[in-house]
């Protein structure tokens, strides 16, 4: 379960960095 949580987290993170990375390069 801590596992599944983890990877979860680590998901949403890579998002949150394309999202950021989208919003630099349409800036």
């Amino acid at each position: 379960m801590l596992q599944r949580y983890r990877f979860e987290l680590l998901l949403l993170l890579l998002i949150v960095c394309a999202l950021f990375t989208l919003r630099l390069m349409f800036k």
